[in-house]
């Protein structure tokens, strides 16, 4: 495989592998679902076109680096959703939900709006610390992420290789 396809090849997965990222975010089942499908497809394209390569091409340099961008990044934002589940778990205010188990345990039956409202009653009182839980667990996973993306394109959009594609940073 020619030296243009192998970049045209790492371009087209880094853009895509943007996209999910961006997509993941948006607040739609639906839009979380398909970036969940694109991440997917970019690893298992990462890892097909780096078997069919030699070590020593662009694409493989670039499937190493993106493979471990995905796998890193993903063992990130999994730890940082753990420490967020606990720092609201520690500290948030639960009496809506305690005063609905409370109804529920004396025989009072709850319909669908009546659960709705209990979880948005629970995230306006909560909202204060569920952002900054979020912004101090999560954020240092999405710069993290927005580095490996930023550095991985631009280094392939000109045609060069990753110094150690091995690398955590």
């Amino acid at each position: 495989m020619d030296d243009n396809k192998q970049k045209t090849i790492t371009n087209a997965l880094y853009v895509a592998l943007v996209v999910s990222s961006i997509t993941g975010f948006m607040p739609m089942a639906s839009v979380q679902l398909l970036s969940l499908v694109l991440v997917s497809l970019v690893l298992m394209l990462a890892y097909m076109f780096r078997g069919q390569t030699d070590k020593d091409t662009l694409l493989y340099n670039h499937m190493t680096y993106m493979i471990g961008t995905i796998w890193i990044s993903s063992i990130f934002f999994v730890i940082s959703l753990l420490i967020v589940g606990y720092w609201v778990y520690a500290q948030g205010d639960a009496t809506v939900i305690d005063n609905a188990i409370a109804n529920i345990d004396n025989g009072v039956m709850l319909n669908e709006e009546e659960l709705n409202q209990i979880g948005r009653d629970y995230i306006d009182t909560n909202l204060k610390l569920l952002i900054t839980a979020s912004t101090v667990a999560v954020g240092p996973s999405i710069l993290y992420l927005v580095y490996r993306l930023a550095n991985g394109f631009s280094r392939a959009w000109k045609g060069y290789r990753i110094a150690n594609p091995k690398s955590w940073l």
